[in-house]
C-alpha cells in the first residue's frame, strides 16, 4: 500500500541548527505556523560534556539497581527510567509516573551546572516566554496529578533499527478516552537531550505524517509503531547525527526511527510537547 498524509514543502523540509534555544522556532514547530516551522530544530551543545557523563552515570546506577529500569514491556525493548504514556489507561499511566518520580528527580539533581538544572528541558525558558504571550506552560495533569519532567532511556532493539519507525500522535487516541488533556494536541513535538551517542547512531525522520485512513488500514491508529519500511520507500528522508549536550526538537506527527548501530551506546532524555489549548502549552513523557 502507499502511506498518504501531510508532508512538508520542499523549502520547509530541513533541519535548523543554533547554539542557543530560539523560542520563535519552537513555537512555529508548536503551531505548525510561520517560516520556522520545520521538522527537526537542534540546539548544539546546550549541556557540557562533565554534566552528560554525571546524568549518564546516574542513569546506569539507577537501570542497575531496579534490572533494567520501570519500562518493562516486549512491544518496545528499552531500558527506560520515568513513565510513558503509550500503550497505557491514563490512571496507569499517571500512577507509574508516582513511581518513578524520585529517580526522575535523581537524574536532574546531578546537574552541576546551577543554570542547566534549573532550566532542565527547557523548563524556565518555556514557562517566562510563554508568561509574556499570556499562554499557561506546564506539566500535563489529570485528576489531580501531573506528569514527570521526561523520561531517560536506552534502546535495545536487534534489530536493523535502533528504534523502529513509528511517529507519536496516534497514540493520542487512547487519552481521548479518559478525556486526558493532551488529545487535543495537533502537533507533537518531541524534544529530548543526547546524554551518549558514542557509537554515532542517527535519527531518521521521513517527510510523511500518516493520514488517519493510512494508520487504520495498518491496524497502528492507536500506536503509531512500528511502520514498515517499505512503506517509507521513494519518500524523502532527513538525518540528524547528535552528540552529547545536544537539545532537539522533532516533530513527532511525522514518521521517525534511529539507526542501528553494533552497540547500544545512545542514553537520551525525552518528553513531548504540545497546544492543548490556544492558552495552554502542557508536556508528556
Amino acid at each position: 500500500m502507499k502511506l498518504n498524509g501531510n508532508a512538508y514543502p520542499e523549502g520547509s523540509f530541513k533541519i535548523i541548527e543554533s547554539d542557543a534555544p530560539d523560542m520563535e522556532i519552537i513555537d512555529a514547530m508548536l503551531t505548525g505556523k510561520g517560516p520556522y516551522n520545520v521538522p527537526v530544530y537542534v540546539v548544539r551543545n546546550y549541556y557540557n560534556q562533565e554534566d552528560c557523563n554525571y546524568i549518564k552515570d546516574a542513569f546506569c546506577e539507577i537501570i542497575d539497581e531496579t534490572l533494567g529500569g520501570n519500562r518493562i514491556e516486549e512491544f518496545v525493548k528499552v531500558h527506560q527510567i520515568g513513565s510513558t504514556q503509550f500503550k497505557k489507561t491514563t490512571l496507569e499511566y499517571f500512577e507509574e509516573c508516582e513511581r518513578s518520580s524520585a529517580d526522575i528527580n535523581r537524574l536532574i539533581a546531578v546537574v552541576k551546572d546551577d543554570k542547566a538544572r534549573n532550566d532542565f528541558m527547557f523548563e524556565y525558558t518555556f514557562k517566562t516566554y510563554y508568561s509574556h504571550k499570556n499562554i499557561d506552560f506546564r506539566p500535563s495533569s489529570y485528576a489531580g496529578k501531573f506528569c514527570n519532567m521526561m523520561t531517560a532511556r536506552r534502546w535495545n532493539n536487534n534489530t536493523e533499527l535502533s528504534l523502529l519507525a513509528h511517529e507519536d500522535s496516534s497514540q493520542l487516541l487512547v487519552a481521548a478516552i479518559d478525556q486526558y488533556e493532551i488529545c487535543n494536541v495537533k502537533q507533537v513535538i518531541a524534544l529530548n537531550l543526547c546524554v551518549e551517542n558514542s557509537n554515532g547512531a542517527e535519527l531518521i525522520l521521513w517527510n510523511i505524517a500518516p493520514d488517519m485512513e493510512s494508520k487504520v488500514s495498518l491496524g497502528l491508529e492507536n500506536t503509531g509503531y512500528p511502520y514498515a519500511l517499505e512503506l517509507l520507500e521513494g519518500i524523502d528522508y532527513l538525518t540528524l547525527k547528535t552528540y552529547p549536550g545536544d537539545l532537539y526538537f522533532i516533530n513527532a506527527n511525522y514518521i521517525h526511527a534511529v539507526s542501528k548501530q553494533k552497540e547500544n551506546k545512545r542514553i537520551s532524555l525525552g518528553r513531548f510537547i504540545g497546544y492543548a489549548a490556544e492558552n495552554k502549552v502542557v508536556y508528556w513523557t
